[in-house]
């Protein structure tokens, strides 16, 4: 990104009982406003943006609040698509098994040779009448129906499909549930013979070279999503059907989807956005105010690119005064209503799931 520094720059001073000096083209002075001035601007403000929702992922500080401390999680890359991100990072909201899940390199071809091996060990052939003998304890033969009633089945798992792991499922929501289906909401899957309750987490079904996917707060109606959730590990392209769990007990239908793979290198990473106002504008350089309401934040996040709404790319170039306020050059003249970005992001773990099943 090429930024003009020398055409249209301000030098200003500013009233915290210090001078700096700029490399900026002289302008006006900059003037704190007064607390009572502020208030009431920064009001008119937050009204404005929520009636508007620039940003979905929208995060506003509270005055006084310091962005370094509540965003402390939180990192600025200049590309989600194109970052580095080591999937095996120390983070405390790690799981606690995270180490002992079943770590596939490459699933695909793990899987062919799963499944290749199991057709040349078979036994009985499709169609064979054969007959079973099982020996279980007492507990579980009491809880077994009348086959003549109630079909009894038996399934064989594969190798390492007893095995806990971190698994990615296809996911859509089902065509007759209009609810909202929040990321995280404990719900059951069945895929194969397999029924488990899971909290999963959603992302975009993104397949950037780095592995690295965009956080979905909910599953949105028509769109195709990713879930994931730690649940024992399949070799078949089972399909998936989603259920919660009604007040009376019952259970609803609420998505569908297919068993994707086991991944423990993706990375799920969860965006917000801090948004600012512009203050003043002279040429590609403007003042912008309310994102930051303090200096240090401001120096602490000065090496994060910024955006705009309308497509506008720039950078932090300097703070001005004492209550967050920066001076910042654009790739380009920005229209006054427009609204200055900021995208921070954070690892999301999924959540260890009952892999006992239900």
């Amino acid at each position: 990104m090429d930024f003009d520094q020398d055409e249209g720059m301000m030098d200003e001073e500013f009233d915290d009982g210090s001078k700096t000096m700029s490399t900026y083209a002289p302008s006006e002075k900059f003037v704190e406003l007064s607390e009572e001035e502020e208030a009431r601007q920064l009001e008119m403000f937050k009204k404005r943006e929520k009636e508007e929702l620039e940003f979905p992922d929208e995060l506003e500080l509270k005055p006084g609040e310091s962005a370094k401390k509540r965003l402390a999680r939180y990192r600025g890359v200049k590309s989600l698509a194109g970052c580095e991100w080591d999937y095996n990072e120390d983070d405390d909201r790690k799981p606690a098994s995270w180490n002992r899940y079943l770590k596939v390199r490459n699933y695909a071809a793990t899987k062919n040779k799963v499944l290749k091996q199991s057709k040349n060990e078979v036994v009985i052939k499709a169609g064979q009448r054969c007959r079973v003998f099982l020996q279980v304890p007492s507990f579980i033969l009491e809880k077994i129906i009348n086959p003549q009633q109630k079909p009894f089945v038996l399934y064989s798992l594969l190798p390492h499909e007893h095995k806990q792991t971190v698994c990615n499922f296809t996911v859509q929501t089902w065509e007759d549930y209009d609810k909202p289906i929040k990321s995280k909401d404990s719900m059951i899957v069945q895929y194969g013979p397999r029924r488990v309750m899971i909290q999963p987490v959603f992302s975009q079904a993104s397949r950037n070279s780095n592995n690295v996917a965009k956080f979905e707060r909910f599953l949105h109606q028509g769109a195709l999503s990713v879930a994931t959730a730690t649940v024992p590990v399949t070799f078949t392209n089972s399909p998936a059907l989603f259920f919660k769990t009604q007040g009376d007990g019952s259970i609803e239908m609420v998505a569908q989807g297919t068993f994707m793979n086991t991944d423990v290198t993706r990375v799920i990473a969860k965006r917000v956005v801090l948004t600012g106002e512009i203050f003043k504008i002279h040429k590609s350089v403007v003042t912008v105010r309310y994102m930051f309401f303090n200096n240090e934040d401001v120096q602490e996040y000065m090496s994060i690119p910024i955006f705009t709404k309308m497509g506008r790319s720039g950078l932090i170039r300097e703070s001005l005064g004492t209550h967050g306020y920066f001076k910042a050059a654009f790739d380009g003249k920005l229209n006054p209503q427009d609204i200055v970005g900021m995208a921070l992001y954070k690892r999301v773990w999924p959540k260890e799931s009952n892999s006992h099943g239900i």
